[in-house]
């Protein structure tokens, strides 16, 4: 009786051992500056042509307070914040965003906006510096 209590109490442990959160951050080899291309297109519904324009960016990748998750500044005026796999791949809370690092100094991002009489889509490339 004494030995199954032994290995019954050494199981527990063993078991609950193994069940700790792993909290691996998989954001910090992509944290610091990054030139972003990007390619903004302004597409209106009574405008057949959409208006394009392409701006080059210095910008920054920093973590936030939650772990995996980057804040993008890819522009002066604009960022955007999304969590990371251990894949390289990007989770937004917005719809119609996607994205994600093909390496670790390459990223592309898709971002879509729509609202009244149009919508705006830029897609952003960037490169680690």
């Amino acid at each position: 009786m004494k030995k199954l209590k032994s290995i019954l109490i050494i199981s527990i442990i063993f078991f609950f051992s193994n069940c700790e959160k792993e909290n691996t951050n998989y954001s910090e080899k992509y944290l610091g500056n990054w030139e972003f291309n990007v390619i903004q297109k302004d597409c209106l519904i009574f405008w057949p042509d959409p208006n394009i324009d392409t701006t080059i960016f210095i910008g920054k990748i920093e973590k936030t307070n939650s772990i995996n998750q980057i804040n993008i500044q890819y522009l002066q005026d604009r960022n955007v914040t999304a969590n990371i796999n251990e894949k390289g791949e990007l989770f937004f809370t917005y719809e119609n965003c996607n994205g994600k690092f093909d390496n670790n100094n390459i990223i592309q991002i898709y971002l879509e906006g729509s609202g009244k009489g149009g919508k705006t889509i830029q897609e952003i490339k960037g490169k680690k510096l």
